[in-house]
């Protein structure tokens, strides 16, 4: 799919040579000499454009969709309609792949906090509620303390399902939740949990 950024310089033009007047597309063909009027769309209706395709793109049936357009439609999707600081515009100073990953906001965090509870559930042993080092261990073995310190915002010693779920959905990359609920199950599964 292609999310066309139609910020190319379109002039108004009178050709004296025929008399003709017309437009000539800059990004699509040569420039009259004769051309005067320059004219760009508005950063408004870049804005809304970017609106528009992130609601079409979030009602798509696939799970997995490439897009290739232009950094400025990009930068515009990502400060304008998704709400990035603006520092994710050096993010597409160059033509390179990026991969994105979107939430369906709420429904989707849900979803996942859910999945988090489950395996957290299975990896409480003692079932009181909160992981300790030990609990860890069994999990994530010699980098259990590593994810004690990583997971336990508020020092107590143990882990609770808050802490956990909060630590994989907002201090990792989007990328690494499957990895993380994928390894976490195989490892409950080799320890028989």
């Amino acid at each position: 799919m292609v999310a066309n950024e139609c910020r190319c310089r379109v002039r108004s033009c009178h050709d004296p040579a025929n008399g003709r007047h017309g437009r000539v597309n800059e990004g699509h063909g040569r420039a009259n000499r004769a051309c005067f009027l320059l004219l760009r769309e508005s950063w408004d209706h870049l804005a809304q454009r970017a609106l528009g395709f992130m609601k079409w793109l979030m009602d798509r049936p696939e799970k997995v969709i490439a897009v290739t357009c232009h950094g400025s439609f990009l930068i515009t999707l990502f400060i304008v309609v998704l709400g990035f600081p603006a520092s994710v515009e050096q993010a597409f100073h160059t033509a390179e792949i990026r991969s994105v990953h979107v939430l369906d906001s709420a429904a989707e965090r849900a979803r996942r906090v859910a999945i988090l509870v489950g395996l957290f559930n299975r990896m409480d042993q003692d079932k009181n509620g909160k992981l300790s080092l030990e609990e860890l261990r069994s999990v994530y073995g010699h980098d259990a303390q590593e994810a004690m310190e990583s997971c336990d915002a508020d020092g107590d010693g143990f882990v609770t399902p808050e802490e956990w779920a909060g630590f994989i959905l907002d201090k990792m990359p989007c990328e690494a939740y499957q990895l993380c609920v994928d390894s976490v199950e195989e490892a409950l599964s080799n320890a028989g949990q």
